[in-house]
């Protein structure tokens, strides 16, 4: 089994078309990423791919990361003891607040609808 994509290794156009050649199909290439697929196949790979956007955030959202950033540095220790996590989910009305001023509120449902 090829382990191709890690955390440090970038995955280039260039280097698959090297490999397979440049008229490889989609077939060619997810097998070659991921491994050979078909049913008698159990094996399970778990891939992070990113997705780069650009940054849709106004200058008002940023700003207000400004005092969101240090409010949940501050608050993280009780948020940990209450919810067992430090970040802001949509579960709640002062999450959804500074996921909504600082912009992040989109990205978040984003995930929860995944």
């Amino acid at each position: 089994m090829r382990v191709f994509i890690r955390d440090t290794t970038g995955v280039y156009r260039h280097k698959i078309e090297r490999e397979l050649g440049k008229d490889a199909t989609g077939q060619q290439v997810l097998d070659y990423l991921f491994g050979p697929y078909g049913e008698d196949s159990r094996s399970s790979v778990n891939y992070v791919i990113r997705e780069w956007r650009k940054d849709t955030r106004t200058k008002l959202q940023r700003l207000n990361m400004l005092w969101a950033v240090p409010l949940t540095i501050a608050l993280w220790p009780f948020r940990y003891v209450l919810y067992g996590d430090g970040g802001w989910s949509t579960k709640t009305p002062m999450g959804r607040f500074i996921l909504r001023i600082t912009g992040y509120l989109k990205d978040a449902e984003d995930d929860i609808n995944d």
